[in-house]
C-alpha cells in the first residue's frame, strides 16, 4: 500500500522563529560521526537583506546551521523557509552560459569580505553579500564564451556535478569511490564500468541497485572521463587532508571539465572589499541549476540485480520462512519534521514539490539490465505496519522518475519508530553487560576515557538500552541471523577508548542465553548461547571517527557470517577476544585480555589480523 505524502515538512535544523529565511550559501563540511552523516553549514539571511536603500544599509540578520548532506538537494541557494517549513521562491532569474575554462586547476581561489556598493556616487546602495563564513570559501573563477568571468563556490559546482539525488552527495562527500566495500550506501563499481564499442561511444555501469536516469548521469560522469572521476575522488580526499574529522573544513577540488560546458546558473553582482582596501565587483554564481557537458556516449548499458527471466517452476511459498520487517504502511501525518543527521534505509513515502533544475539525462540512449545477484534471501518477508501517524523522518535522495512527474521527490524515510512494534527498549543481556563492566575497569586502568557508542535516535538512545540494532537486510537478502529466535532485532554493543595512534572499537553481540537451574533455588547461571561469541577489537587509525555507515555495515558483514567476526572490507586491524565463561563474574581477568589485544593492535598494526 502506498503511504500518504505529507502536506507539510519542516527540517528540524532552521530556526523557530517565524521569520523568513533565505540560503545564502554553503560552507564548511563537518566529518560524519557515529550517530550523524556528515553535515554541511549553511548561511541564512532574513529575506529582504537585499533591498536597495539611499543610506548605507545596516548589516542585515544571518544566522549559520547545519543540516546534513543528504539533505543539501532540499536547500539550495536562494530556497526559502520558515519555521523549518519550505515557502514558495520568486521567478528565477537563471540565465545559459558557456564555459570555457577556469583560470586555475585548483579552487584555491577566495571572495574575500563582502561590502554594500554604489554604482555611481548618485545611485542608491547595494547591500552586502550577507556571507560571513563563506567568505574564505575556496572559489573558481571560470571564463564563459563571450569572455567574461564568473565566480562559483567549489562546493556548488561538485553538488551541482556529482551531487544530484542525496545519495550520490554522501558518497562523495563522506567516501569518494575509495568506500567500505560492503557499505550499504554503495551505488556503482567504478572499477567494472567502463566503456566499450565502436570507438568507445558506448558504456557499460555495474551498479548494486537499479538507476534512474540522475544516477545514470552522475554515474556515466564518473565513469566515462578520468577528470571528472579524479575531481570526485578528490572532494573527500581534500576534506581528509585538511582535517575535517578534527574540524570543519571547505571542500577543495580541481575543475572537473576539461573541454567547455553549458550552465544554467543564477547569479548576482557583489562588492567585495579587496586586500588594498578597494572596493572590487565579482559576478558570483549563487546556485547551478544545471550542466551540459559532451561525454562522447550514444548508448549506456546498466546491470544491475534482478531476477532475470526464467522458465523453471516457481518454488512454493513455504509460510513458516516468513520474516518480519518493521514498516510504516499507514499514513503519514500531515505535519513531518525532518531530523538531521543519519538516513535511514525503509523507505515510507514520497513528498513532491516544485524543482527549477533540468531534469534531462542526456543525449544518450538507456538499457536496464537484470543480472541475478550473487546471494538472494531465502523465503519471504512479512511488511508489518508501525501504529499510528509518523511525525518524525528522515531523507533518503530523490523518488524515481515515475514518481517525481517532472517535480522534486524527496523520499520519507522513518527515523524513531523501526523497533515500534515489537523492539523496546530493555538491558543489555548478561555476557553484553559484563564486557561493559570489563571496558569500564579497563579505561581506568589505562587511564583513556570510554565511550559507549549509543544510536542516536530509537530505542537505542533508551539509557536503559544503549545497544546498535542490526541491519535487516543486506540488500541481496535478508539476514535472517539479525533477528533473534524470539522475532527482534539483534542488538550489539559499540564502544571505543582513545588509542595511541588513533581509535580503539569494540563490538560484541546479543546472542540469546541458555541459562542452568542452580541447586536448592539459586541464581541460574549462564551456560550457553545462540551462536559464536566473541569480543571484536578494531584499530581505526587517525583522528576520525568511524560513520554510523560503517558500524552498521560492519554489522551487516557480522550478520552475514552469523556472528563470525570476519575481516573487514577495509582491512582494518582487528583481534577478537574469545569468551572464557568464569569472565561473567570476573570482569579483572576479562579485562586484562583486552588490554592484551589492545597491545598487539597498537604494538604492530599491520600484523594484528590473525591470518
Amino acid at each position: 500500500m502506498r503511504t500518504k505524502a505529507p502536506a507539510h515538512l519542516s527540517l528540524s535544523a532552521f530556526p523557530r522563529d517565524g521569520l523568513t529565511w533565505q540560503v545564502v550559501g554553503h560552507g564548511k563540511i563537518r566529518a560524519p560521526t557515529e550517530v550523524d552523516e556528515a553535515a554541511c553549514e549553511v548561511s541564512l539571511a532574513e529575506v529582504g537583506w537585499d533591498k536597495v536603500s539611499w543610506q548605507p544599509p545596516a548589516a542585515a540578520r544571518t544566522c549559520l546551521i547545519w543540516i546534513g548532506v543528504g539533505q543539501l538537494p532540499l536547500t539550495p541557494v536562494g530556497s526559502r523557509w520558515r519555521d523549518g517549513a519550505y515557502q514558495e521562491e520568486p521567478p528565477s532569474k537563471a540565465s545559459r552560459v558557456e564555459v570555457v575554462a577556469a583560470s586555475k586547476k585548483w579552487s584555491d581561489l577566495l571572495l574575500g569580505r563582502t561590502a554594500a556598493y554604489q554604482l555611481s556616487p548618485t545611485a542608491p546602495w547595494t547591500p552586502a553579500y550577507p556571507l560571513t563564513e563563506e567568505a574564505a570559501a575556496p572559489l573558481f573563477r571560470v571564463v564563459t564564451g563571450d569572455g567574461g568571468m564568473l565566480w562559483v563556490p567549489a562546493i556548488e559546482v561538485a553538488r551541482a556535478t556529482f551531487g544530484v539525488t542525496s545519495q550520490w552527495l554522501r558518497l562523495m562527500i563522506e567516501g569518494g569511490m575509495d568506500i567500505w566495500p560492503d557499505l550499504r550506501g554503495r551505488i556503482i563499481d567504478p572499477e567494472r564500468s567502463r566503456r566499450y564499442g565502436e570507438a568507445g561511444r558506448s558504456l557499460r555501469i555495474w551498479a548494486y541497485r537499479g538507476l534512474d536516469e540522475l544516477d545514470v548521469l552522475a554515474a556515466a560522469r564518473i565513469c566515462a572521463d578520468h577528470g571528472l572521476r579524479y575531481s570526485f575522488n578528490q572532494v573527500c580526499e581534500s576534506l581528509r587532508r585538511h582535517g575535517f574529522g578534527r574540524s570543519p573544513t571547505h571542500v577543495r577540488m580541481p575543475f572537473p571539465f576539461s573541454r567547455p560546458s553549458t550552465w544554467t546558473v543564477e547569479t548576482r553582482w557583489v562588492g567585495v572589499q579587496a586586500a588594498d582596501g578597494q572596493l572590487k565587483k565579482r559576478h558570483l554564481v549563487t546556485r547551478i541549476l544545471h550542466i551540459e557537458y559532451d561525454l562522447g556516449l550514444d548508448h549506456v548499458r546498466v546491470l544491475h540485480p534482478g531476477r532475470v527471466e526464467s522458465d523453471e517452476e516457481e518454488v512454493p511459498f513455504d509460510a513458516g520462512s516468513q520474516r518480519l520487517r518493521l514498516r510504516a504502511q499507514g499514513d503519514i501525518s500531515q505535519d513531518v519534521q525532518v531530523i538531521t543527521g543519519q538516513a535511514s534505509w525503509s523507505a515510507l513515502g514520497v513528498m513532491q514539490k516544485a524543482s527549477l533544475d533540468q531534469r534531462a539525462s542526456g543525449g544518450w540512449t538507456i538499457e536496464h539490465i537484470p543480472v541475478e545477484p550473487e546471494e538472494l534471501g531465502a523465503g519471504k518477508t512479512k511488511i508489518v505496519p508501525v501504529d499510528g501517524p509518523i511525525h518524525a523522518a528522515t531523507t533518503a535522495g530523490h523518488g524515481p522518475k515515475s514518481e517525481r512527474r517532472g517535480r522534486l521527490a524527496i523520499k520519507l524515510n522513518i527515523k524513531d519508530k523501526v523497533q515500534a512494534k515489537m523492539d523496546v527498549s530493555r538491558p543489555p543481556p548478561a555476557r553484553v553487560a559484563s564486557t561493559i563492566a570489563a571496558l569500564e575497569k579497563l579505561s581506568v586502568d589505562l587511564r583513556r576515557d570510554l565511550e559507549i557508542i549509543a544510536p542516536r535516535e530509537g530505542p537505542g538512545s533508551d539509557r536503559i538500552d544503549g545497544l546498535w540494532r542490526y541491519p535487516a537486510d543486506s540488500g541481496a537478502g535478508v539476514l535472517h541471523w539479525a533477528t533473534t529466535r524470539e522475532g527482534r532485532q539483534r542488538r550489539a554493543l559499540v564502544a571505543r577508548l582513545r588509542g595511541e595512534r588513533g581509535w580503539i572499537y569494540f563490538f560484541e553481540a546479543e546472542h540469546l542465553e541458555i541459562e542452568s537451574d542452580e541447586p536448592g533455588g539459586g541464581t541460574p547461571s549462564v551456560i550457553g548461547q545462540d551462536g559464536y561469541s566473541a569480543l571484536c577489537v578494531l584499530f581505526y587509525p587517525g583522528g576520525d571517527l568511524m560513520s554510523a555507515d560503517m558500524i552498521g555495515d560492519l554489522l551487516r558483514v557480522n550478520a552475514l557470517s552469523r556472528g563470525v567476526w570476519t575481516r573487514p572490507g577495509l582491512a582494518l586491524p582487528r583481534m577478537t577476544v574469545r569468551r572464557a565463561n568464569a569472565w561473567l563474574h570476573d570482569h579483572g581477568s576479562y579485562a586484562r585480555a583486552i588490554k592484551r589485544a589492545i597491545g598487539r593492535l597498537e604494538g604492530n598494526p599491520a600484523e594484528a589480523t590473525p591470518s
